[in-house]
């Protein structure tokens, strides 16, 4: 993790919330430098990007641990879609058989809140059914955190 900021132009706020910034980077830093990057297919406007060659709304990338037993993902939202929410977030390549515990990680600075947090799915779910999340603001992400039980 790199800040390219000048620290002692910080205020208490700012210092704080860069605190809890490399807290959370040194949380995932192991599966993250460790892991197997994926990216999942980007959805533009809500219907896929199909041939008319439109923008993608959003994005999904993370890091799946090699032996599957955890993973971060991260749901961006670019633009807003022509629907109120983007679809499911499908996560294939897990253990299908596993159930994993599907957790919304807090961002610093961040008030956004996913109600559903602390979901049980399994491998097969995720990849067949996906995760629907609420919606969300043009320009903001998501971090998920998926724990195999």
């Amino acid at each position: 993790l790199g800040v390219e900021w000048n620290v002692l132009a910080l205020d208490d706020t700012e210092r704080s919330q860069l605190a809890d910034t490399i807290a959370l980077h040194k949380r995932f830093r192991a599966l993250a430098h460790s892991g197997d990057v994926v990216r999942f297919d980007p959805v533009a406007n809500g219907n896929g990007t199909g041939a008319n060659g439109a923008q993608p709304a959003s994005h999904a990338y993370g890091v799946y641990a090699r032996d599957r037993s955890e993973a971060l993902v991260v749901h961006a939202q670019l633009t807003s879609g022509i629907s109120l929410l983007s679809p499911p977030v499908r996560l294939p390549g897990l253990d299908a058989a596993a159930r994993y515990r599907v957790e919304h990680v807090p961002m610093p600075g961040s008030a956004w809140v996913w109600p559903q947090s602390g979901i049980e799915l399994t491998g097969a779910q995720l990849a067949a059914h996906g995760i629907q999340l609420p919606r969300q603001h043009p320009e903001s992400a998501v971090l998920l955190h998926l724990v195999r039980l």
